[in-house]
């Protein structure tokens, strides 16, 4: 995670176990932005071939909560 000594102490060992299991890791978190890669499997797909919308919600949810803990 490119993100300074302060924010990771803080952040401690995200991604938690949920975001693990979907290849979820943040890249980058400081106080205006959060960013974070996701690579896109067919574990992730719902049956019409596209990515599950749980997995959207999940990225959005982590990256929240991260921007929120780090501000």
């Amino acid at each position: 995670m490119n993100a300074t000594p302060d924010i990771m102490e803080f952040l401690g060992d995200l991604p938690n176990p949920f975001d693990r299991m979907l290849g979820l890791r943040l890249t980058h978190a400081d106080p205006s932005r959060v960013e974070a890669e996701l690579p896109v499997t067919q574990d992730l797909m719902q049956a019409y071939g596209i990515v599950h919308g749980g997995v959207y919600c999940t990225v959005v949810e982590t990256t929240a909560s991260v921007g929120a803990a780090v501000r």
